[in-house]
């Protein structure tokens, strides 16, 4: 149990990190409004090479314990410490929370950033590069699980999947509340943990999810102007549908676009 609290303090560091980092972030302008002339230094759409520390270092910390013996032995201690007698399944549908609670403010009109089709839009394309990356990297790395059931353990697709929709949740309400962003994060910090309690990952494996799934978020902010323009057009975003799935082991999103 004090190794279980101990992870979550690492993983909540994590949390309060980033929100540090990020809190001066001025995400103010409407997307409605922008064009390219008008995209500078101070919104949310410009990449800021200093936004991509705090991933890059996550994910670099995730690749140590694939070759450091040290790690890998720190990594064994943490699983034999916090490792459940009794799994849970509640891992499966926590990532999922934040992107449904987004859609529940909606519901209460909580203005956020972008009305809810863009918002779904960019929502999307984090997805789509959250999931290229951490499965194209689960198939190269060939790492397996501590449970042993298959080589798909690094890096923790829940767990990227959970940051994703955090980083999403906060870059959007930041200027309404930062609790609501805390909140996401805090969800997403539970899915790691869990992932690991239930002997699905290493704590390296949920560290690198966690790092690839912000990434993500931001990567999907900084296309979004060239993807408004070119994909997402006005007309398009109106023939746009998203809905949830359940295959009887995890959550996911299904978005349509009639071109």
């Amino acid at each position: 149990m004090h190794r279980t609290i101990r992870l979550s303090f690492i993983l909540l560091a994590i949390i309060s990190i980033n929100l540090k980092c990020y809190s001066s972030e001025i995400d103010s302008l409407p997307l409605s409004n922008i064009d390219e002339s008008c995209i500078s230094n101070e919104n949310i759409y410009k990449f800021k090479p200093s936004q991509i520390i705090l991933p890059a270092a996550l994910i670099g910390i995730g690749i140590t314990g694939l070759e450091s013996g040290w790690v890998k032995q720190k990594n064994r201690v943490i699983r034999n410490g916090v490792r459940f007698d009794n799994r849970t399944n509640i891992d499966n549908f926590l990532p999922y929370a934040p992107i449904a609670g987004y859609y529940a403010i909606n519901l209460f009109k909580v203005k956020g950033e972008h009305n809810i089709v863009e918002g779904t839009a960019i929502f999307a394309t984090a997805y789509v590069i959250m999931a290229c990356a951490a499965n194209g990297t689960k198939l190269v790395i060939n790492s397996q699980r501590p449970d042993k059931s298959n080589f798909h353990s690094f890096p923790s697709g829940h767990t990227a999947t959970a940051f994703m929709a955090a980083e999403f949740i906060r870059k959007e309400y930041n200027n309404v509340s930062p609790w609501i962003g805390i909140s996401a994060y805090t969800i997403a910090t539970a899915t790691g943990v869990l992932r690991v309690c239930n002997d699905h990952h290493w704590t390296t494996d949920v560290i690198a999810g966690a790092g690839i799934g912000i990434l993500s978020t931001k990567a999907a902010y900084w296309l979004y102007p060239f993807l408004k323009k070119h994909i997402f057009n006005t007309g398009k975003l109106k023939n746009m549908m998203a809905m949830p799935y359940y295959n009887q082991q995890s959550l996911g999103l299904s978005l349509q676009v009639a071109l």
